[in-house]
């Protein structure tokens, strides 16, 4: 006859002691514990997670849970990371994994553009696949990609009930997300390449979900991406570097404070992106090409064409339905 009972023990992990609730199997006879294999696995795993918990570090299944989102193998996934083939086997399986290799993991799953550019030029994963393997498995991650990162916002028109008779120029709003951008939280300020992106993803969401056109003006499919040109007459002048806050503008409010919180929301949605990689996600995206097609341009040449709102929202509906 035996028993299994539970006693808090603690143990050295890493040089730090974790004390956690241990189960043991006991004899009833002879009051001896008995050795159990797949107990002490079990046992272990208690222990690192507990251990995971007072570090801050992922669990085996979280680490697996982000891996599945950007459809990547174990071994694909160590590659792209950088690490040993089998290490992210061993992780999710639950060995502990260095804070190193922990926060490279946290940092893939909130900036997915950030593991698709590892990806891009992960020279490791190139020189273990065919060049067909490599672009067939770059073009499913970036429609992963484009899709975590457009719908993490989770933005519902009843949540938000804006005036939809209220036309702004793209200055205004420009000057709403200068003013009130949430800078401390997300870190940086905004140049003008920043800025033209999130005009075009407030511009993109108000069309395709609220079926609103928010400007009158249209975007220009430019070599770096849409561009509302009344923004680039106002802000070119900073080039590459950041806007300055702007001074207060009566003038300049939009008084609808739900618009506001949508054009925020949006903002510091995309706005956790740098502009290279807003940029970099403009440019794989079908409204821009069609347009720059319909120019008939080069990949590098100068394009004025107005980006058409159909394009938009077959585009970004078409997202939508996959999510």
């Amino acid at each position: 006859m035996v028993k299994i009972i539970e006693k808090p023990n603690s143990y050295k992990v890493k040089g730090i002691s974790v004390t956690f609730l241990e189960k043991i199997i006991i004899d009833e006879i002879t009051g001896e514990e008995i050795f159990d294999e797949n107990l002490e696995q079990e046992n272990d795993l208690k222990l690192f997670n507990e251990y995971r918990k007072l570090n801050g570090l992922l669990f085996p299944e979280k680490i697996k849970e982000i891996r599945l989102k950007f459809g990547v193998t174990q071994v694909e996934f160590s590659r792209i990371l950088g690490l040993g083939d089998k290490t992210i086997t061993r992780y999710e399986n639950g060995s502990l994994q260095e804070m190193a290799q922990n926060n490279l993991i946290k940092v893939c799953e909130k900036n997915p553009v950030y593991f698709l550019n590892m990806l891009r030029s992960s020279q490791k994963l190139k020189e273990s696949i065919s060049t067909q393997a490599f672009n067939e498995l770059f073009s499913k991650v970036s429609n992963k990609v484009e899709l975590m990162t457009h719908f993490s916002l989770n933005l519902r028109e009843e949540d938000y009930t804006i005036n939809k008779n209220g036309i702004y120029t793209p200055v205004q709003i420009s000057y709403c997300i200068l003013k009130k951008y949430n800078y401390d939280k997300m870190g940086e300020m905004i140049s003008h390449l920043k800025l033209q992106k999130l005009l075009n993803y407030i511009y993109s969401y108000c069309l395709t979900l609220w079926n609103y056109k928010i400007f009158e003006e249209s975007p220009e499919a430019w070599v770096h991406g849409p561009v509302f040109r009344s923004v680039y007459e106002m802000y070119s002048s900073y080039g590459y570097k950041n806007i300055d806050i702007p001074e207060d503008n009566t003038n300049m409010l939009l008084h609808d404070s739900n618009l506001e919180k949508l054009v925020l929301k949006i903002s510091e949605g995309y706005g956790k992106y740098n502009a290279r990689e807003l940029e970099k996600m403009t440019l794989r995206e079908a409204p821009w090409k069609k347009a720059r097609e319909r120019a008939g341009v080069r990949e590098k040449e100068s394009c004025q064409e107005f980006i058409l709102d159909s394009d938009i929202k077959e585009y970004f509906k078409e997202l939508l339905n996959k999510v």
